[in-house]
């Protein structure tokens, strides 16, 4: 499959630090160096609109499985990450990660639940979307830094590259249940059952 471009636009003043594509429409969100979270229509090229601008620098973006919420994530402690209506362009929850910036935002394939990681932080914050509870697991003393869901399992990582795999069933908490990490000295992965 060959790639062609299409169109291209500028979306920010200043580099673009984190994009999300909605699963429900054209829709692109944008969150640049200038902190604005913006929406595109990228069969048009025309901004939809700009809902917030962050205080500081973020690297979460991520929509809903459904493309009904997005969710942005900034720097500043206590509005770290904020759940949007889309369609209303309302901001439904402000969070929190008690760190410095969110480097990462994903969601439950089911979008029942959001989760942030950040750094300053060791934390992995859970969500509930509907109620905006936090749960919280501490699965290193280092800040993480990167998220992935799948059905089935969540990974998330930290700044030296350790890598933690949960198990993931519904609204159940999330329970650990593998370490990976690569050792450079005998040039392998290596993995520990919990």
């Amino acid at each position: 499959t060959r790639m062609e471009e299409q169109e291209n636009w500028v979306v920010a003043l200043g580099p673009v630090l984190a994009m999300a594509y909605s699963p429900a429409d054209d829709r692109l969100a944008t969150l640049g160096a200038d902190l604005i979270v913006r929406v595109w229509d990228t069969q048009t090229g025309r901004m939809m609109g700009e809902l917030f601008e962050h205080q500081r620098p973020g690297w979460g973006l991520a929509y809903s499985p459904d493309g009904r919420y997005l969710l942005s994530a900034g720097g500043a402690v206590g509005q770290d990450t904020i759940l949007w209506d889309v369609e209303r362009g309302e901001a439904i929850s402000t969070t929190s990660t008690d760190g410095l910036f969110v480097y990462d935002v994903a969601w439950a394939p089911d979008g029942s639940q959001y989760l942030v990681v950040s750094s300053g932080s060791s934390r992995l914050y859970v969500y509930e979307t509907s109620t905006g509870i936090r749960t919280q697991h501490r699965p290193s003393g280092i800040s993480l830094s990167a998220l992935a869901h799948g059905e089935h399992y969540l990974a998330t990582t930290n700044s030296i590259g350790t890598t933690y795999v949960y198990n993931f069933a519904g609204s159940q908490v999330y329970e650990q249940i593998r370490m990976m990490r690569y050792d450079v000295n005998v040039d392998r992965l290596v993995e520990d059952d919990v």
